[in-house]
């Protein structure tokens, strides 16, 4: 089974939008049932959309938690939705929300919570009567890594992952960036916590990005929406400011944005993948540099940094980016309020943006 988990520590960065990325990528190539999980609580835009108009449709099913997860524990309610392919039939999917919104998830539960699902997905399936085995599973979450998975590498909640249920899966954790997490990682007091914790997941985890000994689950996003988490400088003359300026522009007056910056990065050949704690190392060892040419406050130089961290992973060679870092280059206006529309087929709009042709592009080159 093909596990992503998405996480953040902060709101707004795109957790949603790369979600329906992903489903939308699994549905066109057609491999399997793909089930999304919308742990966002209150504000869980994932599984509105997706089930837009199609709740009292659909049937529901509850996990069986009660061998594996304590009676306490959050339950998953998960209906059956489609989207519809170029030829107008349907391709269906699953989308799963807890019983409880406000629940909380421990290293423990969440472990548990992914057992369930993997012990529990013929069920699922067939009460689903659905003809494909479940083969991908997207959670969306508004959590950061560190309340999902435990900082200690030989913890006894890793054992799932390493001799259990989920050994053979391979589970992706997605890191969605703004300039505030790197600020922190750098100098806050739980960057050791942070860094102890990617340690504990790349060592257990089953890696799929298997080039080399930097093999990692992590993967690293960065996109125009984490810009907007600055305010443009008063320096006019700094590339990251007249790049936030314009984007504001584009955003204010509801017109598509490219950011160059990125789309060159998404244009470069791949390495191997980068493991986190080296990449948060290229990432402050970019901030000193690109500090020293610049008066701009960090906030304004996010995209400088970014850049200036990965020519400066192999300065002697050409210009190659990490396997596990992902950037997606375009804003499109058409998302800006999706959340917050009607979307009867999510998915099949995403289909024809630019920004799902590149991130499907830069998908299929892990």
């Amino acid at each position: 089974m093909d596990w992503h988990i998405i996480t953040s520590s902060k709101g707004g960065t795109g957790k949603t939008l790369l979600t329906l990325l992903l489903l939308a990528h699994h549905l066109e190539k057609n491999q399997g049932t793909t089930l999304v999980v919308d742990l966002n609580g209150m504000n869980a835009d994932t599984s509105a959309i997706l089930l837009y108009e199609r709740r009292s449709r659909r049937v529901p099913v509850r996990l069986d938690t009660q061998v594996l997860i304590p009676q306490d524990a959050e339950q998953i309610i998960i209906q059956k939705s489609f989207s519809l392919d170029s030829n107008k039939r349907p391709h269906y999917y699953l989308v799963g929300r807890p019983l409880n919104p406000f629940g909380l998830y421990n290293p423990t539960l969440f472990t548990d919570l992914l057992r369930t699902i993997k012990v529990s997905a013929e069920q699922i399936i067939e009460e689903l009567e659905l003809r494909s085995p479940l083969q991908h599973v997207i959670i969306d979450s508004n959590y950061h890594f560190c309340n999902l998975f435990s900082q200690d590498k030989n913890n006894k909640d890793y054992e799932p992952y390493t001799i259990g249920e989920l050994k053979d899966d391979s589970i992706t954790v997605w890191f969605m960036w703004v300039y505030r997490q790197l600020e922190k990682l750098l100098s806050g007091d739980d960057a050791t916590l942070v860094k102890l914790t990617a340690t504990a997941i790349e060592h257990n985890l089953n890696r799929h990005l298997d080039h080399g000994n930097n093999t990692t689950p992590f993967m690293h996003v960065f996109n125009p929406v984490a810009l907007l988490s600055a305010q443009p400088g008063k320096n006019k003359e700094g590339r990251m400011t007249a790049t936030i300026s314009a984007f504001r522009d584009a955003w204010t007056h509801k017109k598509d944005f490219t950011v160059k910056e990125l789309e060159q990065l998404e244009q470069l050949p791949t390495r191997i993948g980068i493991c986190f704690d080296k990449w948060i190392e290229q990432l402050e060892i970019a901030r000193v540099a690109v500090g020293q040419r610049s008066n701009d406050d960090p906030y304004f130089l996010f995209l400088d940094i970014l850049v200036e961290a990965v020519k400066a992973l192999n300065p002697e060679s050409p210009l190659e980016r990490p396997l596990n870092v992902m950037p997606l280059s375009v804003y499109q206006h058409a998302l800006q309020y999706y959340t917050d529309k009607d979307r009867r087929d999510a998915v099949a709009i995403f289909k024809n943006m630019k920004i799902y042709k590149r991130f499907s592009k830069l998908y299929d080159s892990i």
